[in-house]
């Protein structure tokens, strides 16, 4: 559980101290990043949401259910973050901003929603890395242009965003931290 909370801290740029209260992880997975913030720091008033309907190992911290419609209140959670979620729906499609929607739905006015996401940069950089590891499988230079394309649509809906929230910031590549 401890890797998988730390590993949250790394990626969206954030201390321990930093996180608020009641938080939502959207695409939880097993939940163990949900399970150390009830368990260690003590705030059982943290949730997870996943789709998968694969047993969960911490019963109750996470709910089954789509992203796209959450399960949840309007102006519910103080934080709500997303790990990995935002990068898998640009990589199948135009369903990010829809779900960049349903989490500020949830987040109460104020609140603070982060999350990563693909990049143009962070696309060509992947090919670049991991091309020469799988020679024996093709590169779809098309399926390649296509998730630049997307990337590129996502970042322009995050500068028209910049319309409707308090402030939003990148702390790093790939990285969005947003304030309702």
């Amino acid at each position: 559980m401890r890797e998988e909370f730390e590993s949250y801290l790394s990626l969206f740029d954030l201390e321990a101290e930093q996180l608020e209260f009641p938080l939502l992880d959207v695409g939880a997975g097993d939940g163990d990043f949900v399970q150390y913030c009830r368990q260690v720091l003590g705030h059982a008033d943290t949730f997870g949401l996943d789709i998968s309907s694969e047993e969960i190992p911490h019963a109750g911290a996470v709910i089954i259910g789509d992203a796209l419609s959450m399960p949840f209140e309007n102006d519910s959670f103080k934080m709500v973050v997303a790990k990995n979620l935002v990068t898998v729906l640009i990589t199948k499609g135009d369903k990010a901003g829809d779900l960049v929607d349903e989490m500020l739905r949830a987040l109460q006015k104020g609140g603070r929603l982060i999350f990563d996401f693909k990049t143009e940069q962070s696309i060509n950089e992947w090919e670049k890395e991991y091309r020469h590891l799988f020679p024996e499988e093709p590169f779809d230079e098309e399926e390649i242009r296509e998730e630049v394309k997307r990337a590129h649509t996502f970042a322009v809906f995050l500068e028209k965003l910049k319309e409707t929230v308090s402030s939003i910031s990148f702390p790093k590549e790939g990285v969005v931290h947003i304030i309702k």
